[in-house]
């Protein structure tokens, strides 16, 4: 079966336990052939809907939204610019910038699936996250990335239950890292963070290369 078939049947079962009918926005591969000729496959999780961006999107699904339109609002294009960096080796940030279509070459996913207004309290995603906890780890092992960039605004709590046994270093940059079961993890800023585009595309840049350069040490 298919990636997005498999992502289906589980929130249809999902949907079913934990939210009511149709408030549950899908999300996870945005397009299964590009994601599965990208050089690297990347996952980023956030935290929840912003029902503001979506007013169009009857379907309830990124997938759907981002494949047929370019989104405007700063969230997914802070997601595009860093896919596009991750995914060519972080050209010059003009480059990267206005790069929608980077949104078709990566996997997105929140961890709570019913849309908020723009700000949410910690414990609110932390609840949602202990609470379907299984769900969402199986959706990751779905997608099955090489690369999770961790956008849920440095919450200690939600990395810990998500990649338990899960060992972080710091990148020397104010972000860390941790390569756990293969995957490499980095844990950001969230995309939506009052931070200059071209400053955390380039943030972005640093931590990648230092944690390139520190596994090149522990590898000597």
């Amino acid at each position: 079966m298919d990636l997005t078939n498999q992502l289906n049947e589980l929130f249809n079962e999902w949907n079913e336990k934990f939210y009511k009918k149709d408030t549950l926005y899908k999300d996870g591969v945005i397009n299964e052939v590009n994601y599965k000729q990208a050089k690297q496959k990347i996952l980023f999780i956030a935290k929840e809907p912003n029902g503001k961006n979506h007013k169009e999107n009857i379907d309830r699904d990124f997938r759907t939204e981002w494949n047929t339109t370019e989104p405007s609002y700063i969230f997914a294009k802070r997601i595009s610019e860093w896919a596009y960096g991750i995914l060519n080796n972080f050209p010059v940030f003009n480059e990267a910038s206005n790069k929608l279509r980077a949104l078709q070459d990566i996997a997105f996913m929140n961890i709570k699936k019913s849309a908020g207004i723009g700000t949410v309290e910690d414990y609110v995603i932390i609840s949602a996250l202990e609470r379907e906890l299984d769900y969402i780890k199986k959706e990751i092992e779905i997608i099955a990335p090489d690369i999770i960039i961790l956008s849920t605004g440095f919450i200690k709590k939600i990395r810990e239950k998500l990649f338990d046994n899960a060992e972080w270093k710091s990148s020397g940059y104010g972000v860390d890292y941790s390569i756990h079961e293969s995957c490499t993890i980095i844990d950001f800023y969230h995309p939506s963070s009052r931070i200059v585009a071209a400053a955390s595309y380039s943030l972005l840049q640093n931590v990648f290369k230092s944690m390139h350069e520190n596994i090149k040490v522990s590898q000597r």
